[in-house]
């Protein structure tokens, strides 16, 4: 496999699954030997894209989701860190400055599939719910997360949670 691909070629993309921790490792080594900017400068803006599956690195999602304006549908498959070596800092969350414009009038369908604690699908979920105008379903994988997240305000009056797909 070719450890660095060219994503520029991939940027014409409706549909799109990128594991965001080999996107963030090859996005830093390419940082780390031309210019001090951030490596996420190096990722391209997919501007067709509606569809988009995430693999890992929770903290990275919004990152990508800067570069996807007009995406419809998101999916994240969210693994362990400790199965990667990673030290997990959820408990640091914060509300980044700006919202993907994604999530302002696109955003319609975002479903998690976690492997790598409730704590996550929280803080994600809260901050989707809270700014993603169009959202029309949110799918998580606990009943008790469903219930701590409809206590949360929405953007969107017409949001459905579902637990795995089912109201």
């Amino acid at each position: 496999m070719c450890r660095y691909f060219p994503l520029k070629a991939l940027s014409t993309s409706n549909f799109l699954c990128l594991d965001t921790f080999l996107l963030y490792t090859q996005a830093r080594d390419v940082y780390q030997v031309s210019q001090p900017q951030s490596p996420y400068e190096n990722i391209p803006i997919f501007h067709n894209l509606t569809y988009l599956e995430l693999h890992n690195s929770w903290h990275l999602i919004l990152q990508v989701l800067h570069h996807c304006p007009k995406l419809q549908n998101l999916k994240i498959y969210e693994e362990s860190y400790a199965a990667m070596g990673i030290e997990d800092n959820q408990e640091n969350w914060v509300d980044p400055e700006f919202v993907p414009q994604c999530f302002l009038s696109h955003l319609r369908t975002y479903t998690i599939l976690n492997n790598a604690g409730p704590q996550s699908q929280l803080m994600l979920g809260k901050y989707i719910l809270k700014n993603a105008n169009s959202l029309q379903t949110m799918t998580i994988s606990s009943e008790s997360e469903k219930r701590k997240l409809s206590e949360c305000p929405k953007a969107s009056a017409t949001c459905q949670l579902l637990v795995n797909g089912i109201i």
